[in-house]
């Protein structure tokens, strides 16, 4: 009877040790969260990856509308920054960078694109390439999966719509006490984005840059800054202007924040974000006195000292100069 009241509680210590193993086992084989490949601004990767390739193989034959801006609702760009936030501190999320992409050569009229891209750290360096890489997988639980950028290809109608930087005359200057070296004059913003502007006599080449790169900390400082202080959106203009090391005058993407003011939803405000409450001065956004040493050579495109007077933000990393 001992022997049978011995053998009976080793089964159960059996059953036992064997159901919690099971229990075990099914805790570490959770399911992961899901993910997404896209875009931040919600565009599949294998989609995004094939129009950038396109613009990266024909841009040199580029023949479609120049008159390009792209509207990013407040809410979404919450959203973006909430992720990259998330991801900052998971996967050392260094910032955005801002593609450009096309339609194949086939198709007539290519119908530029812009698309918000993250990126991390490279984690081997290479002297021809940025030290920032791409990356598309997401959580998908805040992104949105459908895209979200607004895009016009029509000047006159996004002047209507508060793109001011299409008007006849340039934006009315906001002072600015503190400027970061991302910050452009109002004036200078209007003439870069006028070059690229599809009418009468205006730069009609091809686009000379293909990418253009922002730090996490200054994208999250400029949507922090927006969300806190009512902006309803992000304008994102193609504008041509900036000049390099090499003396060259570059395409460029320029940021500006909106507004709704005067009856207007989304109109162009160029009050200075750096005097606003909630902005971050950034490691690569210190004000300094830049004299340029093309200035010799271009003058109407030139790099500027950070001065009072204006709006938009632009002073990205460059491709083809630093590349992904």
């Amino acid at each position: 009877m001992k022997k049978l009241v011995i053998g009976i509680f080793a089964v159960l210590i059996t059953a036992f040790v064997l159901q919690g193993c099971k229990s075990n086992s099914s805790k570490t084989a959770a399911t992961p969260p899901p993910t997404v490949q896209q875009t931040l601004d919600g565009v599949p990767q294998s989609e995004a990856l094939q129009k950038i390739k396109n613009f990266s193989d024909f841009s040199g034959k580029d023949v479609s509308s120049k008159s390009i801006a792209v509207f990013y609702p407040i809410a979404q760009l919450k959203a973006i920054d909430s992720i990259l936030t998330k991801e900052h501190t998971d996967t050392t999320a260094t910032g955005i960078r801002f593609h450009f992409g096309c339609d194949s050569p086939a198709s007539g009229n290519r119908n530029l694109k812009i698309y918000m891209v993250a990126t991390n750290d490279r984690k081997v360096t290479d002297p021809h390439l940025s030290t920032h890489v791409d990356y598309y997988v997401h959580v998908p639980n805040i992104l949105s999966t459908t895209e979200i950028g607004t895009t016009n290809y029509n000047g006159s109608d996004e002047y209507k719509k508060g793109g001011t930087l299409y008007g006849t005359m340039p934006p009315a200057y906001q002072s600015c006490s503190n400027p970061s070296r991302h910050f452009l004059p109002a004036n200078t913003a209007y003439q870069w984005v006028q070059v690229r502007y599809d009418k009468g006599s205006n730069d009609q080449t091809p686009l000379n840059t293909t990418s253009e790169w922002f730090s996490y900390c200054f994208m999250h400082s400029i949507i922090k800054t927006m969300a806190q202080n009512k902006y309803t959106g992000l304008r994102v203009y193609l504008g041509k202007g900036f000049v390099d090391d090499s003396c060259k005058n570059r395409d460029v993407v320029i940021l500006v924040p909106t507004k709704d003011s005067l009856g207007i939803m989304h109109q162009d405000d160029y009050h200075c974000l750096e005097d606003l409450p909630g902005y971050i001065i950034c490691p690569d956004a210190i004000s300094k006195l830049h004299l340029d040493k093309c200035t010799t050579i271009i003058t109407s495109g030139k790099k500027h000292p950070p001065i009072t007077g204006g709006g938009g933000y632009d002073e990205g990393e460059l491709c083809p100069d630093v590349c992904d």
